[in-house]
């Protein structure tokens, strides 16, 4: 039946449950001749607290239904409008019922949803506007600038492709940039580098000249690397979600960083 539905000559789009996607299925359907064109999935949203998904199971199920060539909508909640009756939001992860709005889009892409639909019904314009202007394939990362002048300016904004090699679990790394890094920064601000500091490392470390890394974990003072800026805290769950080594090529981000002017 799912497979005739998905061959419907009037355009529907059937959609399937993305909890219920297993290799399995998808194998079965995919035999039958199932019609992708016409099939989407997605997630419930849950709105009762400690109902939704868990962080692995959401990656997990989605990997599923990308590996098959399907994909994969989910939920993420209002904060200014939520639905009546319980009024804690209608999200398909549970941890992104407390989280802010910036956060949690940039987390639903990098969980592996394709498309992203507020559950609540009556989301604020500001709220969708930050949904519209999100890039699926960049995290956006908002951030305190130390410095000022042309190492702002250079940084600000800037798409960075990130770095695999080395200890991800210690930093987020950009690309090789020193071709365009402007200038060093002051050694004042060389110091103990904690969680979320934003650092760029300075013309002694030659080919690594301007390397953007995002602190994962606290470190020592490196008299070659600069303090530049730090991550807002909401944005520090962030740091988690990109992957490592362990990321396929074709699920690798881009991230960029945006002064917070809060």
């Amino acid at each position: 039946e799912i497979v005739a539905a998905s061959h419907n000559t009037a355009g529907v789009i059937i959609e399937l449950n993305a909890v219920l996607a297993t290799d399995e299925w998808l194998e079965k359907l995919i035999k039958l001749g199932i019609n992708k064109e016409q099939i989407h999935f997605c997630h419930n949203y849950y709105p009762m607290r400690y109902s939704g998904m868990t962080e692995e199971n959401l990656r997990a199920n989605n990997a599923v239904i990308h590996r098959h060539g399907f994909t994969v909508a989910g939920f993420i909640p209002s904060k200014v409008h939520p639905r009546m009756a319980c009024s804690i939001g209608l999200p398909t992860a549970e941890r992104w019922r407390e989280m802010d709005t910036h956060t949690v889009i940039q987390e639903a892409f990098l969980f592996g949803l394709d498309d992203v639909y507020y559950g609540d019904d009556f989301a604020d314009i500001s709220e969708l506007k930050l949904l519209c202007e999100a890039d699926a394939n960049v995290v956006t990362f908002r951030f305190h600038p130390f410095v000022e002048g042309k190492i702002l300016d250079w940084l600000c904004g800037r798409e960075m492709s990130q770095t695999y090699c080395g200890t991800p679990e210690t930093v987020l790394r950009s690309g090789y940039t020193s071709h365009s890094y402007p200038g060093d920064v002051d050694d004042t601000f060389s110091c103990l580098r904690r969680r979320g500091d934003v650092t760029v490392c300075k013309s002694t470390l030659w080919r690594y000249s301007g390397e953007i890394q995002l602190v994962r974990q606290d470190l020592p003072r490196d008299k070659n690397i600069g303090i530049i800026g730090r991550l807002v805290d909401e944005d520090l769950p962030l740091l988690d979600s990109v992957g490592g080594d362990d990321v396929l090529p074709s699920e690798r981000k881009h991230f960029r960083l945006v002064r917070d002017n809060k």
